[in-house]
């Protein structure tokens, strides 16, 4: 038969038994709660500013610097005449390009592994002549030696930039989903843009470059 004191007793360390049961608990869901947080601030990409750069338009031999054209989104396109992937998705460009010539956003092509020689020579000619005729009415760099497309660690053409008005970095990649203007159902570059244009984050920072390697020399 246990006594009144011996009945206090276990009352006592009853209540001290739930009371560290509910530390441990709360103890668990904040550990819990951290590791979650953690896990998800490991999946941000980090935020990354734009390098800036300074190259000729060949088409009329004015400098650009891509610093100047802070205050607007920026949309940088890596290429090269030589790509047929590039090529191919020009019209779009161009199309997009035009859609929001009036809102401000500037778009500048940036034409690497140029070379030297002959070839280079003749493609620097061309750039011209074919993005006209593709109704790219925008400037078209020439960065000859690759410097700039290393700096932006592009290894495929071609490769988009979409670049705030503070000159960061919010969307690398490929300009959309399908090679033909028909099938391209999901609209990288022009959702970024859209994104941007309404203050939204790009729920899309970065996507894989489908298209033509190139080998830049380090």
């Amino acid at each position: 038969m246990i006594s009144a004191r011996g009945g206090a007793r276990l009352g006592l360390c009853a209540a001290c038994v739930i009371f560290l049961a509910s530390l441990f608990v709360i103890a668990s869901g904040a550990a819990g709660t951290h590791r979650a947080e953690s896990a998800a601030a490991r999946t941000v990409a980090p935020v990354k500013s734009a390098p800036d750069f300074k190259l000729t338009d060949a088409r009329d031999g004015t400098d650009v610097q891509l610093h100047a054209l802070r205050g607007s989104i920026v949309v940088v396109q890596f290429t090269s005449i030589r790509c047929p992937t590039s090529n191919d998705c020009s019209p779009r460009v161009a199309a997009l390009a035009g859609q929001y010539a009036a809102k401000g956003v500037k778009f500048v092509a940036v034409h690497c592994d140029l070379g030297t020689g002959p070839a280079a020579d003749r493609d620097r000619r061309e750039i011209p002549v074919q993005t006209r005729v593709a109704g790219l009415e925008f400037p078209q760099l020439l960065d000859d030696d690759g410097t700039v497309a290393r700096r932006f660690a592009v290894e495929r053409l071609p490769t988009f930039m979409v670049i705030d008005a503070a000159g960061v970095i919010r969307y690398r990649g490929r300009f959309d989903e399908a090679g033909a203007a028909s099938d391209a159902k999901l609209r990288y570059v022009e959702a970024a843009v859209d994104s941007l244009l309404h203050a939204k984050p790009v729920e899309c920072p970065e996507t894989q470059v489908v298209g033509c390697e190139i080998k830049l020399e380090k």
